[in-house]
């Protein structure tokens, strides 16, 4: 299944002009069997002219999309000439890549994602610059061999050593460094290969939020039922109170009732969780509009009452989004009170509402955080946009990079 250009935006990170290299060697189809789809190149490698032809039009680009532009050259580089490219390219000591080598990481990932994430691995020091590394190889290397890396995550680490405090390159068991890889890997899986997707989580993945998405990203119920069977007889036990791979199933069953109530309440699962009422929320949340300000904070504890842990992190960004449109201030000061176990949720949350009211106060939050808690760009530019369509963000005192890494997405979007 081919995904949207939003749906390759969320799998980016912060710089987002890599994604559009991904999309330019997606498969039209989904490939029949395990093995890469034939990657389109030149029978031979190229002449070390062409090479800093194709290098030096990048270098030279005046504007993101132009660099973009300059950067689909790279994609049709031969394999055999990537590797040394990327040795050029990035050193040990590098804690961002630059859009070359994220595009080359890219093009191999198209051919050989094991091959490349290896690479990074043994040649990236920065915890950041593999992690980075591996969010531009993920998604290339699920559209082109999703069994393939299906496999290698099910079978990888997920409590290694992070690379600066490795040993020597080379001398290692690979690793994923860090447990949230697990949870993006199903993300960009799951529309490919549901059951493994959900098998991968159940395994290595830990509580996020951004779990709903990776049951949202599915679109039939047979999709859905794929995902559902990586659970076997695994049920539900308490609703009230979900954990682990409960919660999981649960943003499953929530989808499946969204796309089909009655072929749900016909399944077998009907019954098993209360998956709430939606019209009673949105008549909650409207009379929440027209409270007094001096009361909202007490109703919006009450909305948040009895709430299933799964469902939270939704109710708590209706909260907030309603709230930010008569007063921004209150709903932060709301948000920054949640508790330490919704603070990910809380953090998602004021990304989503606050920044449509004052993008530059969000964005300067975001960089306050730990980097740990730091949210995607994506998130705040999709909250953004959404609210103000066909506008231009007001750039006044954003540092160079946050003006460059905003006029990617803009690139993206107009693509």
């Amino acid at each position: 299944m081919k995904p949207s250009r939003r749906d390759l935006a969320v799998f980016g990170l912060t710089c987002l002009a890599t994604a559009a290299a991904w999309i330019h060697f997606r498969p039209i189809e989904a490939p029949a069997a395990p093995a890469p789809a034939p990657p389109v190149t030149t029978p031979t490698g190229w002449s070390g002219e062409r090479l800093d032809q194709a290098l030096a039009a990048v270098g030279k680009a005046g504007s993101a999309a132009a660099r973009l532009d300059a950067c689909k050259d790279l994609l049709q580089i031969p394999p055999t000439d990537i590797l040394a490219t990327l040795e050029q390219q990035v050193a040990e000591s590098d804690r961002q890549l630059s859009l070359v080598a994220k595009t080359l990481l890219i093009r191999w990932a198209a051919e050989d994602g094991e091959a490349a994430a290896r690479w990074a691995w043994n040649r990236l020091r920065s915890k950041e610059a593999w992690e980075e590394a591996f969010r531009q190889i993920g998604p290339a290397w699920a559209a082109h061999n999703p069994t393939g890396l299906g496999r290698w995550a099910m079978t990888i680490d997920a409590k290694g050593t992070p690379p600066d405090d490795a040993p020597e390159a080379g001398t290692m068991e690979m690793r994923v460094a860090s447990r949230g890889l697990h949870t993006d890997i199903s993300r960009w899986l799951v529309t490919e290969d549901p059951r493994l997707a959900y098998e991968i989580l159940i395994k290595h993945g830990r509580m996020s939020s951004e779990d709903p998405k990776i049951a949202l990203a599915l679109s039939s119920v047979e999709r859905v039922r794929e995902a559902v069977s990586a659970f076997g007889d695994f049920k539900i036990g308490n609703p009230v109170r979900l954990t682990g791979k409960e919660i999981h199933l649960y943003y499953l069953f929530l989808r499946w009732s969204e796309l089909d109530p009655d072929d749900f309440n016909r399944s077998r699962h009907a019954g098993t969780i209360a998956i709430g009422d939606t019209e009673k929320a949105a008549a909650a949340l409207e009379r929440f509009k027209s409270l007094p300000a001096r009361e909202k904070p007490d109703a919006a504890e009450n909305l948040m009452a009895g709430i299933v842990p799964a469902a939270r992190s939704g109710r708590m960004r209706s909260i907030a989004q309603t709230w930010a449109d008569t007063d921004p201030s209150a709903a932060i000061r709301w948000l920054d009170a949640r508790p330490p176990e919704d603070r990910p949720a809380a953090n998602t949350a004021r990304a989503s509402a606050i920044a449509p009211h004052d993008l530059t106060v969000t964005l300067d939050w975001m960089d306050g955080l730990p980097e740990e808690q730091r949210l995607s760009l994506v998130q705040i530019f999709d909250s953004w946009t959404k609210a103000h369509p066909g506008q231009r963000a007001d750039r006044s005192g954003w540092p160079a990079g946050r003006v460059e890494a905003w006029e990617d997405l803009e690139a993206l979007q107009v693509e």
